[in-house]
């Protein structure tokens, strides 16, 4: 931004700007140059104020995407960022609250009070902290005994003081919860189990008759009609998907099977 043609007789503003303010073409008398120039100069201040003030709000998840296995306990968190004064009032933060519906009037549900997760939520926030201008607070989620029905998207809002000073995460934080697939892929008599889950990125442990067995989403193995196989994820060993065995004969002619755990055990 740059002023041209500061002159007793007019004042322009110009803006380089995208975002340009109302031009302003001012006619001044040379006895109130001074005070013409001035109010100018405020009215270039409110308006990049303003704009600064928008990068001050905002909210920032950990994760757009979280899977957790159902039966389990999930942590969703987001940070949120606020300016510590605006238009000389001292900001305060009057609410704080995760959703995943609002209601007719578009108001959002807290979960808190939403009926379906009673006794298996909490909202914890952290100190704010404040740099500068800027202040910031980290609020999570926690989630637990996971049910399919989770499966949603979360959405984190704050509320303060100021005018306009109500913010929401986007996009919010997407929760898939799943339940663990054994694939069994047989060739005489070895087979390739495979532990399938949408959490791409766990660690998937085999148990052979209830003991430990091997790591890795899948692995060969040779099948006889003793001998069971069950997989967990990393961290949640006690969550095992339902035991596959094969000890009927009328599989041996069968290239492969699909098992699907219709529930997870715990053990």
């Amino acid at each position: 931004m740059f002023l041209s043609q500061l002159s007793g007789q007019q004042v322009s503003v110009v803006s380089s700007s995208t975002q340009q303010p109302p031009s302003l073409h001012v006619s001044c008398d040379h006895a109130f140059h001074q005070l013409c120039v001035l109010f100018i100069l405020n009215e270039m201040c409110l308006f990049f104020t303003a704009l600064q003030g928008n990068d001050d709000w905002t909210v920032t998840c950990t994760s757009s995407n979280v899977c957790s296995l159902r039966g389990s306990t999930v942590d969703i968190s987001c940070t949120f960022k606020y300016p510590e004064k605006q238009h000389d009032l001292s900001t305060t933060v009057l609410e704080t609250l995760w959703f995943t519906e609002e209601d007719r009037n578009q108001t959002p549900v807290d979960l808190l009070s939403d009926a379906d997760y009673t006794g298996r939520v909490e909202s914890s926030c952290g100190e704010i902290s404040c740099i500068g201008s800027s202040c910031n607070r980290k609020c999570t989620l926690s989630i637990r005994d996971l049910r399919q029905s989770d499966s949603a998207v979360y959405n984190f809002r704050f509320k303060t003081n100021q005018p306009g000073g109500e913010h929401t995460a986007n996009p919010g934080v997407a929760l898939n919860v799943t339940d663990l697939q054994v694939k069994v892929s047989l060739q005489d008599n070895h087979a390739n189990l495979e532990c399938d889950s949408i959490c791409a990125n766990a660690t998937i442990i085999w148990y052979r008759n209830g003991q430990y067995l091997a790591q890795g989403r899948s692995f060969w193995d040779f099948i006889n009609s003793i001998n069971s196989y069950s997989c967990a994820v990393e961290g949640y060993e006690r969550l095992h998907s339902p035991s596959v065995c094969k000890s009927t004969p009328q599989y041996a002619d069968m290239s492969s099977m699909f098992f699907h755990s219709h529930h997870i055990s715990a053990v």
